[in-house]
């Protein structure tokens, strides 16, 4: 039996949908980097970052994304796997940045990349910050998958955070930080 929404809340059944608040939308126009540096807080546990249509100016790039914790972005300390499915399964470690795109194959024609990403826990100082998602983008032949989990191993607070490509400008796209209830 379906239930809607109105009639979940009244019957006593909890949604399987979380609660998500907007925090902030970043646009890329010929960006270095797209950051942000003041949506993170104590307020959630778990925040989503949706990355549309994430366009590189240059070819045959990598999309990455880092932390911000103790006044600089975090270029070290990270334990992470990503899988990028082109037929085969790819399978690459970095320890500099959490890769969300399969290596070097980011064209800058089609829509970018597109995908989400979870933060868990944050502002924990207790232990390592689990990162999770997916996302897809054009490779010049196929549409690849990516799914990447991993952590920055620190017990320090993130606070903010960065996507870039490892070589170029993003040209465009949009970055949108919700926080979880």
């Amino acid at each position: 039996m379906f239930l809607s929404p109105g009639s979940r809340a009244k019957s006593g059944l909890v949604s399987p949908i979380p609660a998500m608040r907007l925090l902030n939308t970043l646009i890329a126009v010929n960006s270095s980097t797209l950051g942000d540096l003041k949506s993170l807080t104590e307020i959630f546990s778990v925040y989503e970052i949706i990355l549309e249509n994430i366009l590189p100016a240059s070819n045959n790039t990598t999309l990455e994304f880092q932390v911000h914790s103790g006044g600089v972005f975090q270029t070290t300390s990270y334990l992470c796997s990503n899988a990028a499915v082109q037929g085969a399964v790819n399978i690459s470690n970095p320890t500099t940045f959490i890769q969300l795109s399969a290596a070097t194959s980011v064209q800058n024609s089609g829509s970018g990349f597109s995908g989400f990403l979870r933060i868990h826990t944050p502002y924990r100082t207790s232990a390592p910050k689990n990162i999770v998602g997916e996302g897809m983008h054009f490779d010049g032949t196929r549409v690849p998958t990516t799914i990447f989990s991993g952590y920055w191993n620190s017990s320090g607070i993130i606070d903010g955070f960065q996507i870039l490509f490892n070589s170029g400008n993003i040209a465009s796209g949009t970055v949108k930080v919700f926080g979880i209830l």
